[in-house]
């Protein structure tokens, strides 16, 4: 009994390869002898070449030629291009989609573009909407920031005042500063598991509410960065009954609900943000002089607190409702600040369950806010700090 012959998969990629070889005036069984297909198959994808091309064309994802093998246009070509063009239009405003909302949208597009078709063929199924994605390179992000509810009309007026007060400063790009807050969960484990196939659920232990705030400062060229500053709700935690906190790695301040208030943003601005810069600046052998850009929450004091007796170390707002666009530190500082905290907090997880057996639950249960102040300062030590200018959005 003679053997089947091998299937070869070709995908649509080569097979635009091929279309142009065979273009360019090369034979058929040339450049059949070169791919290792059969002469019929090099026959069949030339004689389909201007559907392969523009099937190809059609799609938007970068992998489509790669990934697909199979010229196989949607059963409603109609439907799914007014459906394509409805997602497009829907994003360029910003707007949320979700796969649900995109298959109810086809269904009502259905109806209005095919009103005689009652047999129900088309459900907007499930499989219909991996489909849609596939061929059109949709893919599904987590949303990010607020930058989509931001005041864009005051950002260029702001550009111009702050480019005013810098030359009337005479500030270089080391006397430039930013601050921003960030909470920080740190005790939380990831919301996500991988299972084995026969698990029907993955189940969770109760959720660790333990926050902490985090303050970073740093200036334009990011070749200096302040101590981070910690804000925990107990003035001393037992793990530290025995240390100076004085001698952290950060800057330790006591809040009931462990956030950033009006006075401890000026104590942190008069005791450690003014003394750090001045002793930079003597250093590196420039002017003492420092301006700080913040945004202006209800927790930070009025800028007349926030400037030096010598008037030589002032500070400015950025305007309301703008700091997802321009804050420096918003734009994935602080967030690749958490990355490398929970980077750490994991690596204990895994070498503490190895060591000691514990169950991961348990570890969490030990550790102490000695654990986050020490992985957090190792975590800002790591972080790599933009310049603060090609934020805002301009050049200096």
């Amino acid at each position: 009994m003679a053997s089947k012959r091998k299937r070869n998969v070709v995908t649509l990629e080569k097979k635009l390869d091929i279309i142009e070889e065979l273009k360019k005036g090369k034979s058929q069984r040339l450049v059949a002898e070169i791919h290792s297909i059969p002469k019929s198959t090099i026959a069949d994808i030339w004689k389909s070449r201007e559907k392969i091309v523009k099937h190809v064309s059609s799609s938007d994802h970068p992998n489509f030629a790669k990934r697909r093998c199979i010229v196989r246009e949607a059963h409603y070509d109609k439907l799914d291009r007014a459906c394509y063009l409805w997602f497009l239009q829907q994003r360029s405003k910003g707007a949320p989609i979700s796969g649900p909302i995109v298959r109810e949208k086809a269904l009502q597009l259905f109806h209005a573009l095919y009103p005689d078709d009652d047999s129900g063929s088309f459900k907007a199924s499930c499989g219909w909407l991996q489909k849609f994605n596939q061929r059109h390179g949709i893919r599904a992000l987590s949303l990010q920031g607020e930058s989509l509810s931001a005041d864009l009309s005051n950002i260029e007026s702001f550009r111009s005042f702050l480019f005013s007060e810098i030359e009337k400063g005479s500030y270089t790009l080391n006397h430039l500063f930013n601050a921003d807050e960030t909470g920080l969960w740190w005790k939380l484990m990831p919301s996500r598991s991988l299972v084995h196939c026969g698990e029907k659920q993955a189940k969770n232990f109760k959720k660790s509410k333990d926050r902490v705030t985090l303050l970073a400062c740093a200036n334009a060229t990011g070749n200096f960065k302040l101590p981070l500053t910690f804000i925990h709700k107990s003035t001393k935690p037992r793990c530290f009954k025995s240390i100076d906190m004085s001698k952290l790695p950060v800057h330790y301040f006591p809040q009931s609900k462990a956030w950033m208030n009006a006075n401890i943003f000026e104590k942190w601005f008069h005791s450690y943000f003014v003394p750090y810069v001045k002793d930079y600046c003597s250093q590196a052998g420039i002017e003492s002089k420092g301006l700080l850009l913040i945004d202006n929450a209800p927790s930070h004091p009025t800028l007349e607190k926030l400037k030096s007796s010598d008037g030589k170390f002032i500070t400015i707002f950025l305007p309301p409702n703008t700091t997802s666009l321009i804050q420096p530190m918003d734009q994935g500082i602080l967030e690749g600040l958490k990355r490398r905290y929970k980077k750490r907090l994991l690596q204990h997880l895994i070498i503490g369950n190895e060591s000691s057996s514990l169950p991961i639950p348990e570890i969490v249960k030990r550790l102490t806010i000695k654990d986050a102040v020490f992985w957090s300062a190792e975590a800002w030590d790591e972080a790599a700090v933009t310049h603060l200018l090609v934020m805002v959005g301009t050049s200096y």
